[in-house]
């Protein structure tokens, strides 16, 4: 069973509770000044010179925000953009390797890129899981180079032409 009171006592308190980050409640961000709950206080707590002013809040908040960016970009790399139009190799998430290729389409907010592959299908990545690439090309006359020397064209498993060895067994 719920305490319809209780509750509305302490949602009273959590927003009269000054934040962490700029030393002010939300209820003062709404009103400008403190809102009266449950617990005692002098009424000249409630003065205008206890109050901190919202250009404080406003400056903390700021240079907050700009330590933690300065923080962030302490081991960030300028990496050079990519164009609509360049072929990328894209980095698997999974393996960490570089094996999809692709032709960059689109360029969103926040270093986000559209890269369109062969088989059609649109990849997002970020900038830092993209790599410029020189695209080769296959001559149209020969046979893709992989496919020298095995059997896949024909449907068949691959196998070695490595040179068995006889098996040896145990006779007891």
């Amino acid at each position: 069973y719920i305490d319809d009171n209780k509750l509305c006592r302490a949602l009273l308190q959590y927003r009269n509770t000054p934040s962490r980050k700029d030393g002010i409640s939300p209820a003062q961000k709404l009103f400008g000044h403190p809102i009266q709950d449950t617990l005692p206080a002098h009424r000249k707590s409630f003065a205008e010179v206890w109050q901190r002013s919202m250009q404080e809040a406003e400056d903390k908040a700021a240079a907050s925000l700009e330590r933690s960016e300065s923080f962030y970009n302490t081991h960030a790399h300028n990496l050079p953009d990519i164009h609509i139009g360049t072929h990328v190799a894209l980095q698997n998430p999974t393996t960490k390797l570089w094996d999809t290729y692709g032709i960059v389409t689109d360029i969103g907010p926040y270093r986000r890129y559209h890269i369109k592959t062969s088989s059609g299908r649109v990849f997002v990545r970020n900038r830092r899981f993209l790599r410029r690439r020189v695209p080769t090309s296959i001559p149209l006359g020969s046979e893709h180079p992989i496919a020298e020397d095995t059997h896949s064209s024909r449907g068949l498993p691959r196998r070695s032409n490595r040179q068995r060895q006889p098996t040896k067994r145990l006779i007891a």
